[in-house]
């Protein structure tokens, strides 16, 4: 392989490498955002089911039948609210991440097709984008939630911990 090429290809792969390490950094800053904001609105559904309590304990009611029912679905709905939003964390952090390794397949595809080399390039490009980096992912300290880019786990808070937040 010409000097001139094998350069074309080496600085195509390094900047692919940095926008997969970028992309990396940013689904960090994701997930770490949305565990933040998981755990901001987790208390604040405790608070509002606190009051509720509270409420209904200085109203003189009981806490059964309707109160309690009402208490339930407080933490019914808060718990899916903040499922959801560690949900979309995670899915936002992946599509960060696949979004970067889709473009440096195509970045080492059009470098591989002006060096001249056609129908090999893709697998080359292939190659060279995922090394290490299916392997790895996020490190899964990362986050309380576990490692968002590995495909095996999500970002679960209830079923990580085995134990209600509430």
């Amino acid at each position: 392989m010409p000097f001139p090429v094998a350069l074309m290809l080496a600085l195509a792969a390094a900047s692919s490498v940095a926008k997969i390490h970028q992309a990396r950094q940013t689904g960090k800053a994701i997930v770490k955002q949305g565990a933040l904001e998981a755990t901001r609105r987790k208390h604040q559904i405790i608070a509002k089911a606190a009051k509720q309590k509270t409420s209904f304990l200085s109203s003189g009611l009981t806490l059964q039948g309707t109160p309690q029912s009402v208490l339930e679905s407080t933490f019914t709905i808060g718990k899916q609210d903040v499922e959801q939003g560690i949900s979309t964390a995670n899915t936002q952090a992946r599509n960060v991440l696949r979004s970067a390794q889709v473009e440096a397949i195509g970045s080492l595809a059009m470098a591989g097709a002006g060096a001249g080399f056609g129908g090999g390039t893709e697998s080359l490009a292939q190659e060279t984008a995922f090394s290490g980096i299916t392997k790895t992912g996020v490190a899964s300290t990362a986050t309380p939630f576990g490692d968002p880019f590995s495909g095996g786990s999500t970002l679960d808070l209830f079923k990580k911990t085995n134990r209600s937040i509430f």
